[in-house]
């Protein structure tokens, strides 16, 4: 870098109020008023990820709409008159400017704000996931707009998109302060010292994109990166396509397999499985109905006739969870045994509840899949006056757009209500409340890119908890790493040692772009 393009001072000067901006935020956090979480870091953002962390905020802290629309309000109007300052000082052309720029992101702060909480309120991590993408898409093509030097927001905007640099510039800078707040994310006393570093890479960036053209290529660490890309990407792949497990062998028992929510007979992840992965075949295999007990499905078929079970569609699973536990009761009564049961993603919250709760079940080993032990959010009644109240209104505004998309959000129903409306529904039924009895097994598999909605951790009281897999939720029960882990399981193996450095990595780099959740409001007082 040239630094006689710079004048330090004078850009010292100029970058104050972001100095002002943080210890705001430093003594709101300290005296309660602003939850101690590691998204604040993204409050001292460059913009418009600070508008991003802004209404993140309140969707899930303004108790009512007036609240939430007056806060949001002065919100943008502090932010508009501070990127019109940062760009050389506060006149009529800067401030117009930034308003237009802050209506650009506006939109998309809200979808990505609204979908981060609906993936921690319903436990929908693909949810959670879009919303970082929108946050990292509308980041790459707004942020080094203010700085390219252009009086209209459309063309700058080109020119920031067409600056090699200035993209090269802002990714290091993202990749900074997602750093600073995974380091808050990982170690919680350090929130509040996190906010001074994460205003200093913001300051930094903002002094160096107006004059990124006298700064050298940045495009060097690129074939280094695409190199260790493809290195890995084809080792990963030569690992699926030329090892093969070896055959289980033949098992004793029955099998029953449970399929999620908003399934059909016939139709979900667990009638593609495979008996034989597992040692078993298809006469000892079952498919749990939530309909309750029945001569099964004619005509519809998973790997194996559906030969016991009611017909059900998906509204029988939404249905009361002690109701769906007594049907799974009534289902494994005179199975032979040793009784396996399998159950992915909702069906093991009834599967764990049905074993733990009935200790008199001829259930030997339950296995589940894609089990949240936790939730980040509940949400509340409609018109309740509270916290949380913005963003379960545009939760049940979302729910009746999304059936017509094929994903039913039947969230007022029983069984939704219990383990998802209340945030301590998951604790109650997987955690320490409800352990399984002595003489039942328990396995629990969860996938990779769940644990950014797992704060406290992965395992729950089973007796064992396998690493977690690299694999959708969705698709997870099909997994050959996931048939590798029952195996294991069946054959009496003992847990193997499981530190997950890359998905705990993932997790709390991405948790600060999430809402606020649950316990850190309810917990945040003065130190």
């Amino acid at each position: 870098m040239r630094h006689s393009t710079i004048d330090w001072h004078a850009a010292a000067r100029r970058t104050w109020p972001l100095a002002v901006v943080a210890a705001a935020v430093m003594v709101l956090a300290t005296l309660g008023v602003l939850p101690v979480w590691s998204g604040l870091v993204y409050l001292v953002g460059l913009p418009p990820l600070d508008i991003f962390a802004d209404l993140r905020m309140l969707l899930v802290l303004a108790p009512t709409w007036p609240v939430f629309v007056s806060l949001l309000v002065v919100l943008i109007c502090v932010r508009i008159v501070l990127l019109a300052y940062l760009l050389g000082g506060i006149t009529w052309q800067r401030l117009r400017f930034a308003a237009l720029f802050y209506s650009a992101a506006a939109v998309p702060a809200l979808i990505a704000a609204q979908l981060s909480y609906m993936g921690f309120a319903i436990l929908y991590v693909r949810a959670f996931w879009v919303s970082v993408w929108i946050t990292i898409v509308t980041f790459i093509v707004l942020a080094a707009a203010p700085w390219s030097g252009a009086a209209r927001l459309r063309t700058s905007i080109a020119l920031g998109l067409t600056s090699y640099k200035r993209i090269a510039a802002l990714m290091i800078y993202l990749t900074v302060i997602a750093m600073v707040g995974a380091a808050a994310e990982q170690w919680p006393s350090l929130t509040l010292a996190a906010i001074p570093a994460a205003v200093l890479a913001t300051a930094f960036v903002v002094v160096l994109l107006p004059h990124i053209d006298a700064v050298r290529s940045l495009l060097w660490p690129v074939p280094v990166a695409l190199t260790g890309v493809a290195l890995f990407l084809t080792a990963w792949g030569a690992d699926r396509l030329f090892v093969r497990e070896p055959e289980p062998p033949l098992r004793e028992g029955s099998l029953m397999v449970m399929s999620g929510i908003n399934s059909s007979s016939g139709d979900g992840a667990v009638y593609r499985l495979a008996p034989e992965s597992f040692g078993f075949t298809c006469e000892q295999m079952y498919y749990y109905s939530y309909a309750g007990p029945g001569d099964g499905v004619e005509g519809r078929e998973g790997s194996c006739p559906i030969r016991t079970g009611a017909p059900f569609t998906g509204e029988d699973t939404h249905q009361p969870m002690d109701l769906l536990a007594a049907h799974l009761a009534a289902q494994v009564e005179g199975l032979p045994r040793p009784i396996t049961v399998v159950g992915h993603s909702h069906s093991a919250w009834v599967a764990w509840l049905a074993a733990a709760t009935k200790p008199d079940l001829p259930i030997d080993r339950v296995i589940v899949l894609s089990a949240f032990p936790e939730s980040g959010h509940g949400y509340v009644d409609a018109h309740t006056v509270g916290q949380g109240r913005i963003a379960a209104d545009l939760l049940r505004i979302a729910a009746p757009i999304a059936t017509e998309f094929g994903m039913v959000l039947a969230i007022d129903t029983p069984a939704l209500q219990r383990v998802l409306g209340d945030p301590e529904g998951p604790a109650q039924i997987m955690r320490s409340r409800s352990p399984l009895p002595d003489h039942v097994r328990g396995l629990s598999i969860v996938a990779a890119t769940d644990l950014v909605l797992l704060p406290s951790g992965w395992t729950i009281g089973a007796e064992v908890n396998a690493c977690p897999v690299w694999n959708s939720h969705p698709t997870l029960p099909n997994s050959p790493a996931v048939a590798r882990e029952i195996n294991r399981f069946l054959d009496g193996e003992h847990a193997r040692e499981c530190t997950p450095v890359a998905a705990n990595l993932l997790a709390a780099v991405s948790r600060p772009l999430g809402v606020p959740r649950h316990d850190q409001i309810v917990l945040r007082s003065p130190p």
